[in-house]
């Protein structure tokens, strides 16, 4: 509805169009070393600041989605829980971090999404596609997600309020203060509803504090978020429980310090996450099957880059000790060791990145996971890369430790191994960017519950070899078209194939070989009376291995009433299409919200 009335009406002036900044460093998610974008020997997407304000998305998976590479299978909506895969991974073999620290949960994956962060908060993301376990150690198997926070320029005060269907409200509060030597960034959320069908109601709060201090060639930085979450969890882990109930909460703290230090530069964090998580079979009778946990994970890391003639280096450490207290699980710690080695050396055209981690935890050796990565300079605009690195992944407590009537741990586990091979080819220019890659990864060991049909029961081992060959390709391209009457500030149009092979065993699999084999992603950007009414649609096509084929639209409407003061409109499944990401839970049909926002941007204190 949306998108047809749009395409009536008319365009803006030209100097609010998006333009690609071809001097960006991917900073930490491709490499250790600050590198130069079109020369990235990886495959790389980078979200930045317009595509966030440009986009249909109300949450961090809603974003991640925009691109084809990316798969999240949702138990709920508006960011209830959603399980992140990256190239046909399971939700365990992902990693995020925060502005390069990471967040990751080693309770279980399902919880790796409760980062107390909202969009406000975010300048861009950067999405590696492939391995990263050369440069992060575990659980880096399928790719890593670094959300790189906002660092104010300006002070700016923002303020959101929606209401919908099914009594959701959501509002928003966040500051930026930009003082001479400092920074500082507030954000407060709440979003609240009573649920699309029953037993999904669901409460998520957030609130978060960002600090950044200039000491000459130091930089100091700090952030601490907390998140609660509380929701109805019907039928979320067993079709035959629809009263299940859960809430978790999450408490996150890092702070840095970077700078140079005689002819090197670094950077060193400290952070600590605790996280808890309270599950009812029936919420109307909470005695009845009652899981209390709690994690804790601290730990620091340093690394230094060095620059000079013969190449650039880097080098670096890190110390992670992992904790939980459980009714179910018990208690058990582990502490986990990691060295890493980065070196980058350019010879004319070409790009040559050898590294390593050598990594230590608690059921495994210290052990060398390599990597190496090449890319050579066709033309000014485009460039061919290649990559290969071996990754591996640790058991969660809850594979190693969990037990209840329908599901059974594995002390014994072993680490997930598993080689990634990639080559690809990029072209960017100031107004169009394209990446096609072909990729590889063969798994073995790989971790997943199997359904044992003499014990009725879900056992957690290591299963055999899957490989997963894929293609996929990315083009962004902004300034479509313009007229006095209407434009299309940007087209983003994204590919994933995915076919994987396994070895022929009479296996039933919760999760690994539950991926998506086809995913297309087509967003549209326009608007209408010189930017004041603006429109966003994303359309996906799915096909997923056990449920087939899906078409799902989402559109919404931004119009700028006043200065400060803009009107929204979102339409999520505009198209009000019957679908499930997991047996038995299906996701909400059409779902109308709309509000009004407030903003207002003073620049620079003195």
């Amino acid at each position: 509805i949306l998108s047809i009335i749009s395409f009536v009406l008319c365009s803006p002036a030209q100097d609010s169009l998006i333009s690609y900044n071809l001097d960006e460093d991917i900073v930490v998610t491709a490499s250790r070393i600050p590198t130069h974008f079109p020369s990235v020997a990886r495959s790389v997407i980078v979200i930045d600041q317009n595509e966030i304000q440009n986009s249909n998305a109300k949450t961090i998976a809603q974003l991640l989605e925009t691109n084809a590479g990316i798969d999240f299978q949702q138990r709920g909506d508006q960011g209830v829980q959603a399980d992140l895969k990256i190239r046909g991974t399971t939700f365990e073999q992902s990693l995020v971090l925060v502005d390069g620290v990471k967040i990751s949960d080693p309770q279980t994956g399902h919880h790796m999404m409760d980062i107390p962060i909202t969009l406000n908060d975010i300048q861009k993301i950067e999405i590696l596609k492939g391995q990263g376990s050369r440069l992060y150690g575990p659980n880096a198997f399928g790719g890593v997600i670094n959300i790189i926070t906002k660092n104010a320029s300006t002070t700016e005060i923002s303020i959101l309020n929606m209401l919908g269907e099914n009594k959701f409200f959501e509002r928003n509060f966040s500051v930026l203060l930009a003082m001479r030597n400092s920074r500082h960034r507030l954000s407060i959320a709440q979003k609240t509803s009573d649920g699309y069908r029953d037993n999904t109601d669901f409460e998520i709060k957030t609130a978060s504090y960002g600090f950044n201090y200039s000491m000459g060639s130091q930089q100091l930085s700090l952030f601490s978020g907390l998140m609660d979450k509380q929701f109805g969890a019907n039928s979320f882990y067993h079709p035959a429980f629809p009263n299940q109930w859960e809430r978790t909460q999450t408490t996150f703290f890092k702070t840095g310090l970077s700078g140079k230090i005689i002819s090197a530069e670094y950077t060193s964090n400290l952070f600590y996450r605790y996280h808890t998580d309270e599950f009812m079979l029936n919420r109307n009778n909470p005695a009845f099957y009652h899981n209390q946990h709690y994690t804790h994970v601290y730990g620091a890391d340093i690394h230094l880059t060095k620059y000079s003639r013969l190449g650039n280096t880097s080098i670096g450490s890190e110390f992670i000790r992992e904790s939980i207290e459980s009714n179910n699980l018990g208690s058990h710690q582990q502490n986990k060791y990691g060295l890493f080695m980065e070196h980058q050396l350019s010879i004319q055209k070409a790009m040559l990145t050898l590294g390593s981690t050598v990594y230590h935890y608690a059921k495994q050796d210290w052990q060398i996971w390599p990597g190496l990565e090449m890319s050579y300079q066709i033309t000014d605009q485009s460039n061919v890369y290649g990559s290969f690195g071996l990754a591996f992944r640790t058991p969660t407590f809850t594979e190693l430790y969990y037990n209840d009537p329908a599901n059974r741990g594995n002390k014994n586990l072993n680490p997930e191994k598993g080689k990634n091979y990639e080559i690809g080819w990029r072209y960017i220019n100031n107004i169009i960017k394209t990446d096609i890659t072909v990729f590889r990864r063969e798994g073995r060991n790989l971790i997943d519950w199997i359904w044992l049909t003499s014990d009725s029961i879900w056992q957690v081992t290591n299963i055999t070899r899957i490989n997963t060959n894929g293609f996929e390709f990315d083009v962004k391209y902004p300034d479509v078209f313009s007229s006095s009457l209407f434009g299309i500030n940007s087209v983003n149009l994204s590919y994933t194939y995915l076919d994987s092979e396994k070895e022929q065993l009479d296996l039933i699999s919760k999760y690994v070989i539950n991926h998506l084999r086809h995913k297309a992603v087509l967003g549209l950007h326009y608007y209408i009376y010189s930017k004041s009414i603006v429109f966003n649609t994303m359309f996906r096509f799915e096909d997923r291995i056990q449920f087939g084929k899906r078409y799902l639209l989402d559109s919404n409407l931004t119009w700028q009433i006043s200065k400060y003061f803009k009107f929204h409109l979102d339409v999520s499944n505009l198209l009000n299409h019957n679908y499930e990401d997991f047996h038995s839970i299906p996701l909400p049909r059409r779902w109308i919200k709309s509000g009004i926002s407030f903003n207002i941007n003073k620049g620079t204190i003195r």
